[in-house]
């Protein structure tokens, strides 16, 4: 009769372990294995070919910040209708968190304003202005100490026809350090977040872009800033429900060989 108990205890602990591992996995991997708690953006834009055609405008928010919308921005497009393929202007920018395969987030904040000619000989080319600005806040939280991380920020502007400014600022709220503070074209950089455990991070984006210009060559002003981070497989908590199912099937095994 006790080894039946043990038997029942070992199977109520094994799928209390499960369980428990599961739902932990469930809430720090809303996205990647990683627990969002904000995203908000917000932004607008106009873009306008001068082909006597009105001002095309856009604008988007998600000013509640919920974690679930995972991406958005705004896209404002204008073209002209005659000509080889036509001229355009555009404003467009986005703010997106997705999932990488195995694990991990890509984070990803980026803001266009440009003015394209036609690409052909005799083409479209009137000229035209493009304008935006474009803000995002993101916070999540730590899901290990130490995750391998990546990032970069590029930049193209075309002065004096298309000028803007871009800021990158990434916090450790928890710890009160400021982790990345960029305003200025950064090369691809591979290095480690170091934290703890829980720790909330911050990244506050904030890119402005605008030009005006007459025909002429294709000018812009574009920003990206491109970072991802690997998030730590569930290892420990895998190895101690594999653990007490062994210690299950052990017992069970005695249990099974005593009643013979």
């Amino acid at each position: 009769m006790t080894e039946t108990n043990d038997v029942r205890r070992m199977a109520i602990m094994t799928g209390l372990a499960l369980t428990a591992l599961l739902h932990g996995v469930a809430r720090a991997g809303d996205i990647g294995g990683f627990d969002v708690v904000l995203h908000e953006f917000c932004g607008s834009g106009s873009a306008n070919v001068f082909d006597g055609g009105d001002v095309v405008e856009s604008a988007f928010c998600n000013t509640g910040g919920d974690p679930d919308i995972i991406g958005g921005g705004f896209d404002a497009f204008d073209f002209t209708q005659a000509g080889s393929l036509g001229a355009s202007a555009s404003a467009s920018a986005s703010s997106g968190i997705n999932p990488l395969t195995g694990g991990g987030i890509r984070i990803i904040v980026e803001l266009s304003t440009i003015y394209r000619p036609s690409g052909f000989p005799g083409g479209d080319n009137p000229g035209g202005l493009a304008e935006g600005d474009f803000m995002s806040v993101l916070e999540f939280r730590m899901p290990a100490d130490e995750l391998p991380w990546t990032y970069y920020l590029t930049i193209d502007e075309d002065v004096p026809f298309f000028e803007g400014s871009t800021s990158i600022l990434m916090e450790n709220v928890t710890e009160s350090v400021v982790l990345l503070d960029l305003t200025t074209e950064t090369p691809f950089i591979e290095t480690t977040l170091n934290g703890n455990t829980g720790d909330l991070i911050r990244i506050t984006s904030t890119m402005e872009g605008a030009g005006n210009m007459g025909p002429g060559s294709r000018k812009e002003y574009d920003a990206r800033f491109d970072m991802a981070l690997l998030a730590p497989e569930p290892a420990t908590g895998l190895m101690l429900v594999l653990g007490i199912a062994t210690l299950l099937r052990r017992q069970r095994s005695c249990s099974f060989g005593g009643a013979r």
